[in-house]
């Protein structure tokens, strides 16, 4: 069979050469019949040639047996490489030799130290929504101070100097503080085959992690005085917001105070604007009404998969907000992505622990990084105090 398709290649090939030689010795050009014709002879040359190179793809199939083993990505071969370091630490047996270790002797996981900040930002949506900067040494981002921005545009004449304006920039400087988050993990759970122990240590060490910054970014940690005792400023996060609005009571919200402060932010900042609220103040101002219509300010929304949206924008919850008490701060409204910025060092570094809870039949994993946060747009957040 594939012999005689050779030679029905040749002999398409033998006519497509006659017609242009035909052209050629009448020295004109091919004919509209003879286009046609070629194209023909040209298209069934190629459709053969395609079968009989199918028909070689066989024959080698046939003649060779092939095993293939499926290609492990960086990713995969990282979980592996981990999950070998800790069953290897825990049981005291040796490790394989091709696994990557640092200079004290802890593996190194880049892969499962971004699997941790992934599931961070899944959990929590603030600092998911936040302005990333993963840099290291000191970061500053500059701005104009919006007060004292003269530049303006004037209507000017041919051959006349445009004035001169100025604006006034300043900076917001972000540093590195050290932070680190210790998980303790059963042996048991670890020697447990059927357990996949990196995704459980990622899940463990995601949720404190994730606690950490929820309060970082929403608290923060400003400077403090106690006696002659002076602590410096860790994380800023939104504590230093000057868009404020003080409430009328000292442990109550109206709806009339929502809506102020929702339009405190400028049009540009609303798009991606979100609430949060502890979950004690989302119970509270559910129950609040529109005082001209009598109906519910907070309403299920289908494109949320019913999620609650006030206003027409998300709400969600913290633990870490404060409540309804007086002079907190109790509600927030911003385009976080705009106003917050965060600096984090993705060079997450986890060491094992074997020795520290040996009496306790544990495995202890310690992550660190860098972290910082501050306000980077003070015109993109607005927060509800409560009266003192």
């Amino acid at each position: 069979m594939k012999k005689e398709l050779m030679e029905k290649v040749n002999d398409l090939q033998e006519q497509m050469e006659n017609i242009v030689a035909t052209a050629k010795t009448e020295n004109r050009i091919l004919t509209e019949e003879e286009n046609a014709k070629f194209d023909a002879l040209e298209a069934e040359a190629k459709a053969t040639n395609e079968t009989i190179q199918k028909m070689e793809v066989v024959e080698k199939m046939e003649n060779v047996n092939i095993i293939t083993t499926p290609a492990i990505s960086p990713e995969e071969q990282d979980v592996k490489d981990f999950a070998n370091v800790v069953r290897s630490m825990v049981n005291g047996t040796p490790m394989q030799a091709d696994v990557a270790k640092g200079d004290n002797g802890a593996i190194i996981p880049k892969t499962i130290a971004r699997k941790i900040i992934e599931t961070v930002k899944d959990i929590s949506p603030i600092f998911a929504r936040a302005q990333h900067y993963n840099v290291k040494g000191q970061l500053s981002i500059p701005y104009i101070d919006a007060e004292d921005n003269n530049i303006a545009m004037a209507y000017a004449e041919e051959f006349v100097d445009l004035t001169a304006t100025a604006a006034k920039f300043s900076s917001v400087d972000l540093t590195g503080f050290l932070a680190g988050v210790l998980v303790k993990v059963s042996n048991s759970l670890v020697n447990n085959s059927d357990i996949d122990v990196v995704g459980e240590i990622v899940r463990l060490m995601a949720a404190a992690v994730a606690e950490f910054y929820e309060k970082e970014t929403l608290i923060g940690t400003p400077a403090s005085t106690v006696g002659s005792t002076t602590t410096p400023r860790k994380s800023e996060g939104i504590s230093q917001a000057t868009q404020v609005l003080t409430a009328a009571a000292a442990t109550a919200i109206t709806a009339e105070e929502l809506i102020s402060l929702h339009d405190m932010l400028k049009s540009s900042f609303q798009r991606n604007a979100c609430w949060i609220v502890k979950p004690e103040t989302l119970t509270a101002i559910r129950k609040l009404k529109y005082s001209g219509t009598g109906e519910y300010i907070l309403n299920p929304d289908l494109r949320d998969g019913f999620g609650d949206r006030l206003l027409g924008k998300p709400v969600f919850t913290s633990d870490q907000m404060a409540g309804m008490t007086a002079g907190n701060t109790s509600v927030v409204y911003a385009d976080f992505n705009a106003a917050l910025a965060v600096k984090l060092v993705e060079d997450f570094e986890i060491q094992v622990l074997r020795e520290k809870y040996a009496t306790q039949h544990a495995t202890g994993f310690v992550g660190w990084t860098e972290f910082d946060s501050r306000i980077q747009n003070q015109q993109a957040i607005a927060v509800l105090k409560q009266h003192a």
